[in-house]
């Protein structure tokens, strides 16, 4: 099962109070204490891979004063993330593109770089006064400028395809691809879901996926070639929201669609959701965000 699914609702998973809100098991305020260890500030950028709607970088943004490009294939999560940030302060620093963001292109595969001068506007970048002509550019996001690179529950886009790739391989290539964008001595931000324990039961894997361990993360980070700078824990309170928020949408939904034709099928996965969070993933599934830099 896709981790951050809302159940394919039609409407913004956004819970009624505001200080409800929380980005893929995480409060906002939790992902801006972790992005403080990475030094971020004036000047600085992120990339987030799978953005959602792109609160994150709006978060950051606002505590940190960085630039940012959120990519995201999903044009709904783009086009609310765009009306978003559209009016507010921070308008002419972050920018939302929607695209296939395990294929977002950095440095390696940049061969346009030569004949980068014939494209518009690109003040942004420090390191574009390297280039020649770099002032036409529209945007240098193939540069690997970034300070931080971040991934907010999202992993599964990076083996989605072949069920083969579980439990470790998404977690690794998400690594893997984000550090091509990063600078030399800049950070990686990884949310992902985990097991407590090797011995889960059969009808939870059936369900959510053959995840990693911990202990499992903690290895495949080494074995990259980082190491651990902080690490933060989702509680049962960040999951009740979670889960709260997609039971609330999704009974709304069935309120005001008493004839759709794919209701039934929304009621069975509304109750299977419930069931399987109180009878499996309270008690064996977390969710931790590691960041990590190179030494």
């Amino acid at each position: 099962m896709d981790f951050s699914s809302t159940l394919e609702m039609p409407d913004r998973d956004r819970p009624i109070i505001e200080d409800e809100y929380i980005i893929g098991l995480f409060s906002p305020a939790r992902l801006v204490s972790l992005a403080r260890y990475a030094g971020l500030g004036p000047g600085q950028r992120v990339l987030d891979l799978g953005c959602g709607y792109g609160e994150a970088l709006l978060a950051w943004a606002e505590h940190f004063g960085i630039s940012g490009v959120g990519a995201d294939a999903d044009p709904a999560h783009i086009e609310w993330a765009r009306n978003a940030i559209a009016n507010s302060p921070y308008a002419d620093r972050v920018q939302y593109i929607c695209a296939d963001a395990t294929q977002y292109p950095f440095a390696a595969s940049c061969t346009q770089l030569p004949s980068c001068t014939q494209l518009p506007s690109c003040t942004q970048l420090p390191s574009c006064t390297q280039l020649p002509s770099c002032t036409q550019l529209p945007s240098c996001t193939q540069l690997p400028s970034f300070d931080l690179a971040s991934c907010i529950t999202a992993t599964n886009m990076f083996g989605r395809a072949d069920v083969r790739m579980y439990p470790s391989s998404m977690f690794r290539n998400a690594i893997r691809h984000m550090k091509k964008a990063i600078r030399d001595g800049g950070y990686l931000l990884i949310a992902e879901p985990y097991y407590y324990t090797a011995d889960v039961p059969q009808a939870l894997i059936d369900y959510e996926g053959p995840l990693n361990t911990e202990a499992d993360l903690i290895r495949t980070i080494r074995d990259e070639g980082f190491e651990l700078v902080q690490i933060a824990h989702s509680d049962r309170s960040d999951w009740d929201r979670y889960i709260s928020s997609n039971l609330y949408h999704t009974i709304r939904w069935l309120k005001e669609n008493p004839t759709h034709p794919d209701r039934q099928r929304k009621l069975e996965s509304h109750r299977r959701w419930q069931d399987m969070y109180v009878g499996y993933r309270v008690e064996f599934q977390g969710c931790v965000a590691v960041l990590m830099t190179s030494v």
